[in-house]
């Protein structure tokens, strides 16, 4: 019998032993996943410095999306830290529900052709991602999955505007403190893909509201001018949600 738990014991030793090792590679390989997969749907280089995640909540530190070859702004997008906060099981069901996504020290670069075009580094970005989350499986399609984030709040936002056939100088415009977005519903494809696509598109809509560059997008949006709106409309929810100046919900 001693021998019998003894053996035993040491089994289930080992076994944790493996649990724990597999794990730690997992953990130690997760970044460099997530960042090849974001990179393949946006067609982009995609930096992801290292993720934690806890039963309540994925971090994301270090994230950095490049802008496409051609253009003279390197980064399109970084972020020091993205805390996704939902339960783990929450990835499960079909219709999913995001408590809150919080990004931190934003930062944005815009490049446009000129100041009337709309053609530019975030029109290629988000038809790339649009693209890919239409590639998805016949079972995600059937499914129909749903996303719905309760909140995204972006922390001191810097952008940079450039239009290349301009007087070629990058306008550096004025830091936003805070945005935050409400409600933002999307169906159909993977949860990653409509996590990673509603939450651009309404970052990028805010940004352009609170820079005051509502001109520009009225224009995106004129009849004629698909190039980003034909990217972005079928994002469903995608203009939902309002930015505000103060936060309406306390802030858990």
């Amino acid at each position: 019998m001693k021998i019998f738990f003894r053996s035993f014991i040491g089994l289930v030793v080992i076994v944790v032993l493996g649990v724990v090792i597999l794990l730690f590679v997992a953990k130690t390989q997760l970044p460099d996943m997530v960042a090849s997969n974001l990179s393949r749907k946006l067609q982009v280089p995609v930096q992801v410095g290292d993720i934690d995640f806890s039963f309540n909540r994925i971090e994301v530190d270090k994230l950095e999306i490049e802008n496409p070859k051609g253009y003279r702004l390197p980064i399109a997008f970084s972020a020091d830290t993205i805390t996704v906060k939902a339960p783990l099981t929450e990835y499960m069901r079909q219709h999913i529900e995001i408590e809150e996504i919080n990004i931190s020290n934003v930062y944005l670069g815009f490049e446009f052709e000129s100041a009337t075009s709309t053609d530019g580094n975030w029109t290629a970005i988000i038809s790339h991602a649009q693209a890919a989350a239409e590639k998805g499986s016949a079972k995600e399609a059937k499914d129909k999955k749903t996303v719905l984030i309760r909140r995204i709040v972006l922390n001191n936002i810097q952008t940079d505007l450039f239009y290349r056939h301009n007087d070629g100088r990058v306008k550096h415009l004025p830091v936003i403190d805070r945005i935050e977005l409400y409600d933002i519903s999307s169906e159909g494809g993977s949860a990653l893909d409509q996590i990673m696509n509603s939450a651009l598109g309404e970052m990028l809509k805010g940004v352009f509201i609170k820079q005051n560059l509502k001109d520009l997008l009225d224009k995106v949006l004129q009849p004629g001018n698909n190039a980003l709106k034909d990217a972005l409309a079928p994002i469903k929810g995608l203009f939902n949600a309002l930015p505000v100046e103060e936060p309406a919900h306390p802030i858990s």
